[in-house]
């Protein structure tokens, strides 16, 4: 998404909404006098959020207020700027039961739920499995800093066999 459109010269900023504590999340998202925010960082770019429902409901009401509003207030409450960034969020569970639960800000599953793209869990797409594992291969090389490796015939059957319950985080 953020490679192939018009911000691809812009921030890809991938924050992790579960990673947070529940008192940090309103300064992680729009800034404090410690950090600028994951808004303020994305500006112009891509701003993914992972696990959008793991944030407090607070943090989720100001997000649909910044979504509506186009601008975003730090922590600190000081004024408003604006915000012109393209947000991508994830979700395990689909936001509309969790709003019905109380667990989701309910207008901000209205603004989230306008495009939605299902992906289907690894056990339902194995095809995938062998070039995710590659990717996965590749990189840990790069971090490692050691020479590409490949995979063993056996070891792909064996990842190719399993069922996946914890889907690709497993």
């Amino acid at each position: 998404l953020h490679e192939a459109s018009g911000r691809a010269g812009g921030p890809f900023v991938v924050a992790d909404c579960a990673g947070l504590r529940p008192e940090r999340a309103e300064a992680a998202l729009f800034g404090d006098g410690e950090h600028p925010g994951w808004m303020r960082m994305a500006e112009g770019g891509t701003l993914l959020l992972a696990d959008v429902p793991a944030l407090p409901l607070a943090t989720q009401h100001a997000l649909a207020e910044a979504l509506a509003v186009r601008q975003a207030r730090s922590a600190e409450g000081k004024g408003p700027y604006p915000i012109d960034l393209r947000l991508v969020v994830t979700t395990r569970v689909p936001l509309g039961p969790l709003a019905e639960l109380g667990r989701v800000d309910a207008e901000l599953a209205r603004w989230l739920d306008r495009a939605v793209v299902e992906v289907p869990p690894l056990r339902a797409r194995a095809e995938d499995i062998p070039s995710l594992v590659l990717l996965a291969l590749d990189r840990a090389c790069r971090v490692l800093g050691k020479e590409t490796v490949g995979i063993a015939q056996g070891a792909l059957d064996a990842l190719l066999a399993h069922d996946w319950p914890g889907n690709l985080r497993e």
